[in-house]
């Protein structure tokens, strides 16, 4: 007699400026998930917050969603159970009263979120607290790398070399005086989101005008601005890191993604291949972040190759975190310096490209049974009595 297999709702989209790059994400897991071993199922999250499944959502033609296509996909909710050793459902809703709801059993949930709620802590809380299995960083974990002053502060402490930063946070009366007085750092700056990922409203200003405008823009869609120094000649470096694939840490290729501008923005990561988002979902297999311009295991200077993974291994020392993040650092290409930056714990496409390209190569579908299996381990070690 054959186990069943088991099911995993791959969860994207959400409330999030990143909400398209996670549904590329999901679509790219649906493709490469080993489907000899375990049934996917779809659950999207909209940009309003509503909940859906349905066969609908595997389909990239129907992004984004016409009425009809909604009409034809199931609207859920996550049900909380008394009894956490129950396996855990969605409801699909429906208007009767009387009419008995289906439900959607599943196994682990595998997120594939970017940003928000998804990325910050507050979905993996709430997975937690049900002691449903979930996959990548828990809710402590994800807090603080989404705040990136706080990481580099708890960094810093540990002698990993990071920026000099300044926080400005969101004021009740939007005073150009009021706020640029608060500024201590010389130009030009480097300015971005808090508690953001993904180069996400990232700029470089060079005066207070432009300071200003791009305070504006932040606390549009975050609370807290980072002020750092503008890094000249500059260049970044990523690196992933797990233990899921082994008892031991594992470190995957490291990437120099290619800018186009000063700073890398979000659309050097995932649209740098001349595609916009929609013609993304028509190609044939949606790359994500793997489409974009990057160098593999670029050349390195031996003191910088060892501080990335001297880094990286430290932080998971430090945090103990599951998952595959992807930490960034920045550095100065002439003058060789070089800088942690922050942790994404949910890196776009999951960073299956290092994997394949890292020393001990790992393919995109063992990368997702070993992070599957690691959530399910972990859950059983919390099973109630």
């Amino acid at each position: 007699m054959t186990q069943d297999k088991k099911v995993i709702a791959v969860i994207f989209g959400s409330v999030s400026v990143e909400h398209d790059v996670s549904i590329l994400t999901g679509l790219q897991i649906f493709e490469a998930i080993d489907s000899t071993q375990y049934t996917p199922i779809p659950i999207y999250i909209d940009q309003n917050g509503q909940w859906y499944s349905g066969d609908e959502l595997l389909n990239r033609k129907n992004y984004h969603f016409s009425q009809n296509i909604k009409d034809r996909l199931h609207k859920i909710s996550l049900k909380i159970c008394s009894n956490h050793n129950l396996r855990p459902f969605f409801e699909i809703e429906n208007n009767s009263f009387f009419k008995k709801k289906n439900k959607i059993f599943f196994d682990v949930a595998f997120l594939a979120l970017h940003g928000g709620a998804g990325e910050n802590g507050q979905i993996q809380g709430l997975l937690s607290m049900l002691n449903i299995p979930f996959t990548g960083t828990d809710h402590f974990t994800s807090s603080i790398f989404m705040n990136k002053s706080l990481t580099k502060k708890i960094l810093k402490d540990h002698n990993i070399s990071v920026l000099n930063d300044q926080i400005i946070k969101k004021p009740k009366s939007l005073s150009k005086k009021n706020i640029l007085s608060e500024i201590n750092l010389k130009f030009p700056l480097c300015v971005k989101p808090c508690n953001l990922g993904s180069s996400v409203a990232v700029s470089k200003v060079t005066n207070e005008d432009d300071l200003f405008e791009a305070l504006l823009t932040i606390f549009q869609i975050d609370d807290m601005a980072l002020i750092e120094p503008f890094v000249e000649n500059l260049v970044e470096y990523n690196i992933s890191i797990t233990k899921c694939l082994s008892d031991k840490i594992e470190l995957s290729a490291i990437e120099k993604p290619i800018k186009n501008d000063n700073l890398l923005c979000f659309k050097d990561k995932y649209l740098n291949d001349g595609n916009d988002f929609d013609n993304k979902l028509q190609s044939p297999f949606s790359q994500g972040m793997a489409s974009s311009s990057r160098e593999i295991n670029p050349k390195l200077s031996k003191k910088n190759e060892k501080f990335i993974k001297d880094s990286a291994i430290k932080l998971m020392e430090i945090f103990n975190f599951n998952g595959a993040p992807r930490i960034d650092f920045l550095s100065d290409e002439k003058s060789d310096e070089i800088w942690f930056n922050e942790v994404n714990p949910l890196p776009g496409s999951l960073g299956y490209y290092l994997w394949e390209n890292a020393d001990n190569p790992t393919s995109f579908t063992r990368l997702l049974s070993a992070l599957i299996e690691q959530a399910n381990n972990l859950s059983k070690k919390k099973q109630y009595p």
